[in-house]
């Protein structure tokens, strides 16, 4: 809520005081502006009174938190007692592990864990129960976060800023334990075909960023809690990079040279074909669990369409960097071929009646993108086009789609049009014109 009016500051500024002293709060610094919080288990009401414009006054009844939360808040599992505590952000906590897995039915979530008599009746809590177990007696941790139970989804609010701080909740946690329910234990993870190679984790979309988020070790562990290996071991790590398309040399980045650095300085074409061909329940997801790999944030709005998300995140991403290989999307010509031999070979040609213009619809369109890699100049490919040396173009969103300038040379002619070969600094570069 918030009292914008000049003639309220005053009011509102003593109903903000009156607030924060019931909840043992700091007064806001910003007078006129009162934050009423999402509200927890347990709440109180009382009335408050705010000026408006002129002398008259409005009355209100809101529902206050007891338990007061700041921004980018979480709750963690105590691996002992089993039961859920507040911190006011990850920096706060104290050491936590996360539980990384698939989701499957009768899972346990933060309503439930109010009702502990019928918690133990889920197929969940086994795995709730087993992640506690591991994370304390193998590797003394007191507290473990699972997005089951430690997640109010019901709370719109909160479900959207966890979502948006989900990658920071995976950097910050001391270690990672991947639970791979389709594993057994005792199988050799590297032999082809099996079980490890096919698990449901490698194709989930949430998964890929406990995968390279934390810059801890990741620890797989088997359907019946048995540890295959962990992200440390250089054979384990290259049996990922076989099946995810990962570099193994960047899970194996240790603690103190920052995985997530790395991770960034990575072409945008690479990042986007990490997530090619992942599955998520809900078609947003696709594009709202890459957030915090390309370090933006956006609205949650469930119900947009899943091609509406990504396209979002495209333009989110293109406010904040200027790496064009975001362009490098789709099948690649390998020798010159006519208009009519694109077409019907599945490339795609960009036009101005396309959906998305230069833009992508969905992360599988970076599938062929992984050696993408992004360079500092044009000059090379410049004089490799025969053409004078130009600045690095810059590129922003207008009502009409994305605008760019580039040099552009005819590249081949036929009856059904010009193929245009165009120098952007990545290392494959072609924009198909339709006429």
């Amino acid at each position: 809520m918030a009292v914008n009016s000049t003639s309220s500051t005053a009011h509102c500024h003593d109903t903000a005081r009156h607030i924060n002293e019931k909840l043992g709060r700091p007064v806001p610094t910003s007078a006129g502006v009162l934050h009423v919080l999402s509200v927890d288990i347990t709440s109180y009401h009382f009335p408050l009174r705010a000026s408006t414009r002129g002398s008259s006054y409005l009355s209100f009844k809101l529902t206050i938190p007891v338990a007061a939360r700041d921004s980018l808040f979480m709750w963690l599992l105590h691996t002992e007692t089993y039961t859920l505590h507040y911190f006011s952000s990850p920096e706060a906590a104290p050491p936590y592990a996360i539980l990384s897995h698939c989701w499957d039915h009768n899972e346990i979530t933060f309503a439930d864990m109010r009702r502990p008599e019928l918690i133990e009746l889920k197929r969940g809590w086994r795995k709730i129960r087993g992640a506690c177990e591991v994370a304390q007696q193998q590797h003394g941790l007191d507290w473990l976060w699972d997005d089951t139970c430690c997640i109010d989804k019901s709370n719109s609010v909160e479900l959207s800023e966890a979502i948006n701080s989900m990658f920071d909740l995976y950097r910050s946690a001391q270690l990672c334990l991947a639970y791979l329910g389709d594993v057994p234990g005792g199988e050799e993870a590297a032999a082809e075909g099996s079980f490890f190679r096919r698990s449901r984790w490698f194709r989930r979309g949430w998964t890929l960023q406990e995968l390279i988020a934390s810059d801890a070790s990741i620890v797989f562990l088997s359907s019946d809690w048995v540890q295959i290996g962990t992200t440390e071991e250089e054979g384990l790590a290259k049996v990922v990079e076989e099946i995810t398309g990962i570099d193994y040399q960047l899970l194996m980045t240790p603690l103190e040279e920052y995985r997530i650095v790395e991770v960034r300085a990575r072409s945008i074409a690479e990042r986007m074909s990490w997530a090619a061909g992942r599955e998520t329940t809900r078609p947003e997801d696709r594009a709202y669990s890459l957030m915090g790999i390309f370090d933006v944030n956006m609205p949650i709005i469930y119900g947009e369409g899943g091609e509406k998300a990504f396209h979002r995140l495209q333009l989110e991403i293109i406010r904040r960097s200027s790496d064009l290989s975001i362009f490098a999307w789709g099948r690649r010509i390998g020798s010159p071929m006519s208009l009519d031999d694109v077409e019907a070979k599945g490339f795609e040609i960009v036009s101005s009646s396309t959906r998305h213009g230069l833009l992508a619809g969905s992360p599988d369109h970076f599938q062929a993108a992984k050696d993408i890699v992004t360079i500092a100049s044009v000059a090379h490919l410049t004089n490799s086009l025969g053409i004078p040396p130009v600045r690095k173009p810059h590129f922003y969103e207008t009502n009409h789609g994305i605008r760019i300038q580039l040099p552009v040379r005819p590249f081949l002619l036929d009856d059904s049009g010009i193929l245009f070969e165009s120098a952007i600094p990545w290392e494959i570069a072609s924009i198909y014109i339709e006429l």
